[in-house]
């Protein structure tokens, strides 16, 4: 069967077109993986000072994934952690308990101090109204304080009250430091002018800004190193307390024992009123020659026989 003429010539221009579209005789057909090869690396400047299309595509890629909600690899988007704020705490127990022997659990309380690397900061044993008590500061590591403070506990046959307080002073500690690196650059300031001065009046003026400075630096550097002591060593007030021991109960008399007790007693007043009698006896004995012979020439003097009156003339 014989084709029409125009699907022919139809059949004939496709197989010209295609012919044409074909590649060129003794030309090379180049391949993806030397493309890949002869293109610039990821992020490097290409020829015309341009970002080379593997850093364009690292970018997108890195884009889509922060657009889809998808998580970005370390290597595009590292993770920043914020430093950790050390807080500085001044922590305070006031702890009280009994034991039979106050003077012998402050010597223990003493021992368990210097075990956990702390120090005795007062002691002092007194008697209240008859009862004996012992009061120890001691300073503990903050690190070691709770496993002290357990040992502390057991030193005494009950725990009495047990108080602990907690103090942030961060925030003053924060301060403290800010004031000292001013004052520190504003003594650096003050030397350096120094160095300009020519005068003398400027030089002692300067001089008396520095000394201020200077102070103020010390004191707050003192201020300094007492809140990191406070926060470094933590306080407890131990109280110890011995029991009050009760006193016996009082047993009635009978009427035998009443009796005989008061004629004991009377007995004993006895003696001792015979006793102070002879005490004065002997003590008269002994001085009667410094008062007996006055006493004997005052006595004849006021006996002695007197001269009868004479009469008198009339009578005569």
């Amino acid at each position: 069967m014989r084709l029409p003429a125009f699907v022919l010539m139809g059949l004939l221009s496709l197989a010209a077109v295609l012919s044409a579209c074909g590649p060129a005789p003794g030309s090379q057909q180049v391949s993806s993986d030397s493309l890949r090869a002869a293109a610039p690396p990821a992020g490097a400047p290409n020829a015309a000072g341009g970002i080379g299309a593997g850093a364009l595509t690292q970018r997108s890629a890195a884009n889509t994934s922060a657009t889809s909600g998808q998580p970005v690899s370390a290597q595009t988007q590292p993770d920043v952690a914020l430093p950790p704020l050390d807080r500085m705490i001044v922590a305070t127990v006031n702890l009280s308990i009994n034991a039979q022997n106050a003077v012998e659990a402050e010597r223990q309380a003493e021992s368990v101090a210097a075990r956990y690397g702390g120090f005795v900061g007062s002691s002092n044993v007194r008697d209240v109204d008859g009862v004996r008590q012992a009061t120890v500061t001691i300073r503990i590591p903050t690190a070691r304080f709770t496993d002290a403070l357990a040992e502390l506990r057991g030193i005494g046959e009950r725990v009495t009250d047990e108080t602990r307080s907690t103090q942030d002073v961060t925030e003053e500690y924060t301060d403290v430091q800010s004031n000292v690196r001013n004052l520190q650059s504003t003594e650096a300031r003050i030397l350096s002018l120094m160095e300009k001065t020519t005068t003398l009046e400027q030089t002692l003026q300067l001089q008396r800004e520095l000394t201020n400075v200077r102070g103020q630096i010390e004191r707050l550097q003192g201020r300094q190193r007492v809140l990191e002591s406070q926060s470094d060593l933590a306080t407890i007030a131990l109280r110890i307390t011995e029991p009050v021991v009760p006193a016996p109960p009082r047993n009635e008399r009978t009427l035998s024992e009443t009796l005989a007790l008061t004629l004991a007693q009377s007995v004993a007043a006895l003696e001792h009123s015979v006793q102070g009698l002879l005490v004065v006896g002997i003590w008269v004995a002994v001085f009667s020659p410094l008062y007996g012979i006055p006493a004997l020439a005052i006595a004849w003097w006021l006996r002695r026989p007197r001269p009868a009156a004479s009469a008198s003339p009339a009578a005569a």
